[in-house]
């Protein structure tokens, strides 16, 4: 039994990149062309070389129904190449088989628990593996991302289930290294006035850099997280966030009282390839910043969670979970117009307006609710699975 397992998800479209369904739990940043080699293969190469025992799973979910067949044997092929790896792999015929035990067992309604479709549910499978495989820690890491730190897993495990301060540690974040450093994204733009995201952000981050090497965190990476047992049984990401989940575990683990830290040491090489569409980017932000201010008033209101003020998730999410955050998003959708009046992206902007006053507003009131539910029944789900032999849903590389 290895202490961690890594989780790596991999993304795939068709070969033109335009989806065929557009929901909001399908679009991902950067999906890999079903036509192409993608970039899990430089991932897993830089695994080769990390010390320590470990786990490995990678769980490959595609946009189009038509193509799964293709793309798991597909990926699979690829996948041989890296036997050196204590290797798994995890997609839709091991969940079809993960299915059909639940139903062995009267059990069919966990598989609302169990989905390769949006960012929350395949990293709800980032907790579920390593908890089938026996694993104290799940370390998260993305398909554009390169481990450059040898000793990547004996930092993971620092401080973990410890208590350094005054609380145990039991989820932390890591840091990204660019290839080429820069301050790009430290600048607002003009048309970014009121929608601060990147310049905050890197606030957050810059501050860790600087500070000692475990800062209590308001943001989380979730390409670079470190979660501990005690923690992945107990709290679930939230299906119905369609974009920053992250962060929204981040908030789910605080409303549970427990806190996620920053590690500075814990780095990450970040490569990511350009995303598929930032208009479609904008849009899942809306739905999400606007979900998330929905969803904390509830549980604040309604729940019996742990309570805490906004301000210790400032000065990012919480610039941007205030009540004004409709109107920062009505103004980042005409300013980005204005910024592209000469190119077909400006119409694309302007609709977005619509998501701001009303599609997103209507979503949250619909949804801010339902992740309690589901959360409710988690802790039982993941000590229900826990004798489940991992060897029948995961396929051994």
């Amino acid at each position: 039994m290895n202490k961690a397992t890594i989780c790596i998800p991999t993304y795939w479209t068709n070969e033109t990149g335009i989806l065929s369904i557009d929901s909001l739990n399908n679009i991902y940043d950067h999906p890999t062309p079903i036509n192409s080699a993608g970039t899990i293969e430089r991932t897993l190469t830089s695994l080769l070389g990390l010390k320590g025992d470990f786990n490995v799973v990678v769980i490959g979910t595609i946009t189009e129904p038509a193509l799964r067949e293709n793309f798991q044997e597909k990926l699979k092929k690829m996948l041989k190449k890296f036997k050196k790896l204590n290797l798994y792999f995890f997609s839709f015929d091991e969940l079809q088989v993960l299915h059909g035990l639940l139903e062995e067992r009267n059990q069919a309604f966990y598989r609302k628990y169990l989905d390769l479709e949006g960012y929350s549910n395949i990293r709800n499978l980032c907790l579920i593996l390593p908890h089938l495989l026996g694993s104290e820690l799940a370390v998260l890491v993305d398909d554009d991302e390169v481990v450059a730190d040898k000793n990547l897993i004996a930092k993971a495990e620092d401080y973990m289930g410890e208590t350094p301060g005054e609380e145990k540690v039991l989820a932390k974040s890591g840091l990204y290294i660019w290839e080429e450093k820069s301050d790009k994204g430290v600048k607002t733009a003009w048309w970014e006035r009121f929608w601060p995201k990147s310049r905050t952000m890197n606030e957050v981050f810059e501050s860790a850099k600087k500070g000692p090497r475990l800062t209590p965190a308001s943001v989380a990476l979730g390409g670079a997280m470190v979660v501990h047992r005690e923690l992945f049984e107990k709290v679930s990401f939230d299906p119905w966030v369609p974009r920053g989940e992250d962060i929204d575990y981040l908030i789910n683990c605080k409303l549970h009282g427990v806190n996620f830290y920053l590690d500075n040491e814990l780095t990450f090489l970040h490569l990511p390839p350009e995303h598929l569409s930032h208009v479609l980017g904008m849009r899942q932000d809306f739905y999400r910043f606007i979900y998330e201010k929905e969803k904390l008033s509830y549980a604040f209101k309604h729940t019996d969670l742990k309570h805490f003020d906004l301000e210790e998730l400032d000065p990012y999410p919480g610039c941007l979970l205030r009540k004004d955050v409709e109107r920062r998003a009505l103004s980042l959708s005409v300013l980005t117009a204005i910024r592209d009046i000469y190119k077909s992206d400006a119409a694309e902007h302007l609709k977005l307006v619509r998501t701001a006053l009303w599609d997103a507003k209507r979503y949250a009131a619909k949804n801010k609710s339902r992740w309690f539910g589901f959360q409710r029944l988690w802790p039982a789900f993941m000590e229900e699975i826990k004798s489940l032999d991992a060897g029948k849903m995961l396929t051994k590389i």
